[in-house]
């Protein structure tokens, strides 16, 4: 990989998330449902920027490279996307309902952070994905000015869509 790859980058985003969700798991555990609706809201907020500029630029430059990597084909990413984003909308659902009902005691939120497990086992198996097989391709095929061109349109990408989820509030 290019070691000035501006690529790399995009991927501290997935740190951003992982404190986006701890934040939201530490409202959850402290029974504080308002902050953990808030932080979870903002967690997939920031998901959802992110697919989008994966789905929209960075899953298609790599289509168009015409690698053939096992494992590590297009369609495993958006198919993932797609599970995180069914995962995510159940863990909403789950949190609503705890939220609605007044759960009072610690253990009525084990169930939800069993399942919270269960999705951050798909998140972790997608971002391994991405960081072995994703980037690092993207970053070794494509032409420096590609990858700047790109990077700087997946900057573009997201602010739209931050813009876009702050017109719709």
């Amino acid at each position: 990989m290019r070691a000035d790859s501006p690529l790399p980058a995009f991927q501290d985003g997935h740190r951003r998330l992982e404190e986006l969700l701890l934040d939201h798991q530490e409202a959850l555990v402290a029974l504080d449902f308002d902050a953990a609706s808030e932080a979870l809201a903002a967690y997939r907020a920031e998901l959802e920027v992110h697919m989008v500029v994966e789905e929209e630029l960075v899953i298609p430059a790599f289509e168009e490279l015409g690698v053939e990597i096992r494992g590590g084909g297009a369609h495993y990413y958006r198919l993932e996307h797609e599970k995180l984003g069914e995962l995510l909308t159940g863990i909403e659902g789950e949190l609503a309902e705890l939220r609605g009902r007044g759960a009072s005691r610690a253990r009525e939120v084990i169930p939800l952070l069993k399942r919270e497990l269960s999705f951050e086992h798909v998140m972790e198996h997608h971002e391994t994905r991405e960081n072995y097989a994703l980037y690092p391709t993207l970053a070794e095929r494509l032409s420096p000015a590609a990858q700047d061109a790109l990077w700087r349109a997946m900057q573009e990408r997201a602010q739209r869509a931050r813009d876009a989820q702050g017109a719709a509030r």
